[in-house]
C-alpha cells in the first residue's frame, strides 16, 4: 500500500524526530482492534491477533506477529529488517529493550496483562510513546493524501446512496447496510457509521431497528477506510425526509456559515484552537453561545487515524502545517431543531486548505 520510497521518507522522518527528542529505541504494540501503531511504523496491517515491532536509532526495524499463517503477507508488505513470530521473542531481547534506557513504548495502554510476567520491568519503566508516533504522523505525504482522497470519495458515494435509499418505512440498519454495501463495492476496507432519525435528536448513535418516518431529520457520520483504518475519511451530513421549512433551513445555514468561517482561516501557521474559536463565534453570534459547550457539543473537529486525539478545541495550540489533515465539524444541538450534522475532512495546503468531499455543504432533502 505504501511504496518503498514513501516508507524510506517516513522512517527518516521518524528517526529525525527520535534524535530531536533523545529517544534511542521505539517499541510498538498493536492488536487487531487497534492496528494503527504497527501499520504506520512497519507497513504491516494486522489481519488478526497482535504484533510487536522495534525501531532503533540506526534505522533497524524488527517485527514479531502472533499469526504464523500471516508471515508471508507480512514479509511482502512490511519494510521491517527481520520478521518472526511473537513466540520467538526471547527474554534476552526484552532485556535489551530495558537496558536501552531511552526506549519508549508506543501502544503501552494496549498491552495485555499477560505480558507482565516477561516484561514487568520494561512495562513499568518505559514511558508511553503513543504521542510521539501521533506527532510523527501529523503531516501526511503526497501518497498518503491520495489514499485519503480515495477514502473521502468513497464517503461521498456512501452518502449519495443514503439520499437515494432514504424513504419512509426503511429501517435505520437497512439504510446503513445500503451505505456499507456501496462503499465496500468501491474499495472501502473498513467503515464506522453512526446515524440518527427523529424530529428532535440529541446526537448520533449506531443504527437501530427503527423505521424512518416522514418529517424526520436523518443525521449521518460516515467513516470509510481505504486499505487501513489509519486512512479513514469522515463525512457528516443531514437529510430531511420531506420538504424542510424555512426555520430548519435558516438554522442549518448557521452550521454552513460556521464551517465556511473555519475553511476560510485554515492555513499554515493558524493554531488548531483558532478553528474552534471561529466556529463558536459564528454560532454564538447567531444566539446560541450557551450551546457552544457540553452537553450540546464536544469539539469542533479532530485529527484522524493515529492523530485522532488531536482535537479542534480551545486547548490545542499546535500551529498548522501543509499536509496536516483534520476533520472540521460544527455539529450542533439547537433547541428549535435538535442536533444537526455537518462535517468533513480537509487538508492544510501551502495557501489555505483543500476540502476532500465533493458534496455541497447544505441541508439535503428527499
Amino acid at each position: 500500500m505504501i511504496n518503498k520510497a514513501e516508507a524510506k521518507q517516513r522512517i527518516t522522518r521518524i528517526l529525525t524526530l527520535m534524535e530531536r527528542k533523545g529517544i534511542g529505541l521505539l517499541v510498538a504494540y498493536s492488536n487487531v482492534l487497534k492496528p494503527d501503531n504497527i501499520f504506520y511504523l512497519t507497513g504491516y496491517n494486522l489481519a488478526a491477533g497482535e504484533a510487536w515491532a522495534t525501531l532503533n536509532k540506526e534505522g533497524e526495524m524488527q517485527l514479531w506477529l502472533s499469526e504464523e499463517w500471516d508471515l508471508q503477507r507480512a514479509a511482502e508488505t512490511s519494510w521491517a529488517t527481520n520478521i518472526a513470530l511473537i513466540d520467538s521473542l526471547q527474554q534476552i531481547t526484552i532485556n535489551k529493550w530495558q537496558e536501552c534506557g531511552n526506549a519508549v513504548l508506543i501502544g503501552k495502554e494496549l498491552v495485555p496483562a499477560r505480558y507482565e510476567t516477561t516484561m514487568q520491568m520494561f512495562l513499568a519503566n518505559a514511558p508511553s510513546g503513543s504521542k510521539f508516533l501521533e506527532e510523527a504522523a501529523l503531516v501526511k505525504s503526497s501518497e498518503e493524501l491520495e489514499i485519503l482522497r480515495k477514502a473521502a470519495n468513497i464517503a461521498d458515494l456512501g452518502f449519495m446512496k443514503a439520499c437515494q435509499e432514504a424513504k419512509p418505512g426503511i429501517k435505520e440498519y437497512e439504510l446503513l447496510a445500503e451505505i456499507e454495501y456501496i462503499m465496500r463495492l468501491n474499495g472501502a476496507t473498513d467503515n464506522f457509521q453512526l446515524m440518527s432519525s427523529g424530529t428532535h435528536s440529541s446526537g448520533m448513535v449506531v443504527g437501530r431497528n427503527k423505521k424512518l418516518l416522514p418529517g424526520e431529520l436523518l443525521l449521518f457520520e460516515i467513516t470509510p477506510a481505504y486499505g487501513s483504518v489509519t486512512y479513514s475519511a469522515q463525512l457528516c451530513r443531514t437529510i430531511y425526509l420531506g420538504q424542510p421549512d424555512r426555520q430548519l433551513q435558516e438554522k442549518y445555514t448557521i452550521l454552513v456559515e460556521a464551517m465556511q468561517a473555519a475553511l476560510d482561516i485554515i492555513r499554515p501557521g493558524v493554531l488548531w484552537n483558532e478553528v474552534y474559536n471561529v466556529q463558536n463565534k459564528v454560532i454564538s453570534e447567531a444566539g446560541y453561545k450557551e450551546y457552544c459547550g457540553p452537553p450540546y457539543m464536544r469539539t469542533r473537529g479532530h485529527g484522524f487515524g493515529l492523530t485522532q486525539s488531536f482535537n479542534i478545541d480551545e486547548n490545542n495550540k499546535i500551529p498548522m502545517e501543509p499536509g496536516m489533515v483534520l476533520v472540521v465539524h460544527p455539529n450542533q444541538y439547537l433547541p428549535e431543531t435538535g442536533y444537526l450534522a455537518l462535517g468533513e475532512m480537509v487538508v492544510v495546503t501551502e495557501n489555505g486548505c483543500e476540502k476532500l468531499s465533493g458534496l455541497p455543504m447544505e441541508l439535503f432533502s428527499c
